[in-house]
């Protein structure tokens, strides 16, 4: 498996694909599950060519943002960075194009969670953009946290993960926007 440190073979086919079941938020923190990722066995799906969807990558640790960026330009995404909340937030009020938003939990100056709630406040940004928040700290999130995220439809990635089934989200959420936009 290729965790979060190797990069993606060139040509390589991921033999599965990340099916998306939305889970019910129940009332005990502890317990509550937006969205699960489970892997399913089953021939590559193709993508279509997503150079026109761009990446804002939103990650505080130099290392990870610098592979995650390889790897998402590897697969032949634009990819944006932003160190931290509100630096991320900035751009995404000033892009006027649709961007797809990996979105790291713990950030400085302004955390994931926070910044999604400062999203909702703009009518028009969480329909412009897909979000994935990748975090080792899911079991943080509040209830109205997760409710937000569920809301928004944000996709949540729990670190450590493997490479590959992240670019399989990014993909899927490539083809998502795609579609609203053309």
């Amino acid at each position: 498996m290729n965790r979060v440190e190797g990069m993606r073979g060139e040509g390589a086919a991921a033999p599965w694909r990340v099916e998306e079941r939305a889970m019910s938020v129940s009332n005990d923190p502890a317990h509550d599950q937006l969205h699960d990722h489970s892997i399913e066995h089953v021939e590559h799906v193709e993508h279509v060519e997503h150079a026109d969807v761009p990446i804002l990558l939103v990650e505080d640790d130099h290392d990870i943002r610098e592979t995650l960026r390889m790897a998402l330009e590897d697969e032949g995404y634009v990819v944006y960075e932003a160190e931290d909340g509100l630096e991320a937030l900035a751009m995404l009020r000033h892009s006027m194009t649709p961007l797809i938003v990996a979105l790291d939990l713990r950030l400085p100056r302004l955390n994931g969670d926070a910044l999604l709630l400062q999203v909702c406040k703009r009518e028009h940004l969480p329909a412009r953009h897909c979000f994935l928040l990748v975090t080792a700290n899911r079991e943080i999130l509040s209830s109205a946290s997760l409710r937000l995220l569920e809301r928004m439809q944000v996709r949540i990635v729990t670190k450590p993960f493997d490479l590959d089934d992240l670019l399989d989200l990014v993909a899927n959420a490539a083809d998502e926007l795609s579609a609203t936009t053309h």
